[in-house]
Formats: C-alpha cells, structure tokens, sequence
C-alpha cells in the first residue's frame, strides 16, 4: 500500500518547487541615491542619441511600449524618432539640456521634473528655446527606461 503522507509530502514539494519563496519575492530596489543621478542622466542619453540620429541608443533607454506626449500630440518611440529626424533633415538642429531636475523614486519607478533650456539653430540662426517637461521611469534589469515622455515648450517672452 502507497504511504499517503509519502504521496501528500511528494505532490506538494513538486507543486511548489517553482513558487518563489517569500524572501526570492522581495523586490530589489535600486539605491535611491544612485537613482537621483541616473534617471535625470538616462533622459541626456535619450537627447544625446536623438541628436546624432542614433536609433539604436535612443531605443536602449525607452521601455518597448513608451510614448511621448510631444508638439500637442502622442507619439511612439518610432514616431518621436523621425520628427527629429525629419526636423534635422530640413536644417533643424537642436540643443538639450535637463536643467533643475525633481526627481522622486519609489523603488523601481521614477518621475523626473526639469527645465530644458537649450536651442533651436535653423537657416536663420540660433534661436533659444525653454520646455517644461517630465517623464516618467522604470528600473529594469538592465537600468532606468524612460516610458512615458511629456515636453510643453515655454513661450517666447513678449
């Protein structure tokens, strides 16, 4: 005759072989003072690689379902991508800087709050420009990834 607690003892040891322990279920955050650097550096290396019109590094620091809220419409990292690039191709050339940045964290999500004065240079010259804006990070095995992307451009002083 089959030993019960035998069976009983071999089902559920293999039932909950691939249950996370509570202590593998703990969420590794990253240092909240590393983070106060990183994510306001991961949204220069997204305006360093719109920049030089590197595709591939502008695609390491967003998530695959970002999107931006850009020039009073939504757009997909494919999107945002070739604006600037076709506002590059037509002589465009910009100048970014994440200035001021408010950056609150929460283990492995982050929002950033900054002022971007920077410049637009076009057939007619330097031109300086100012945008409020935000975004919105998560923390992934392989470091902060912009989601979520919103600029709202300051109005030229009258």
């Amino acid at each position: 005759m089959i030993n019960r607690a035998l069976v009983l003892a071999a089902l559920t040891s293999t039932a909950c072989a691939g249950i996370p322990k509570a202590a593998d279920r703990e969420v590794d955050c990253p240092p909240a003072a590393e983070a106060a650097i990183a994510v306001p550096e991961t949204v220069r290396r997204m305006y360093a690689a719109l920049g030089a019109e590197d595709e591939a590094g502008f695609n390491t620091v967003l998530t695959e379902d970002f999107y931006a809220y850009e020039a009073g419409k939504r757009f997909s990292r494919a999107e945002l991508f070739a604006l600037v690039k076709a506002a590059r191709a037509a002589g465009k050339r910009f100048t970014w800087t994440v200035q001021e940045p408010d950056t609150q964290v929460t283990c492995k999500l982050a929002a950033v709050a900054y002022v971007n004065r920077g410049s637009l240079t076009d057939g007619t010259g330097e031109h300086p420009v100012a945008w409020l804006e935000s975004a919105v990070l998560v923390h992934e095995p392989a470091g902060w990834r912009i989601r979520f992307f919103h600029s709202t451009r300051v109005p030229p002083a009258p």
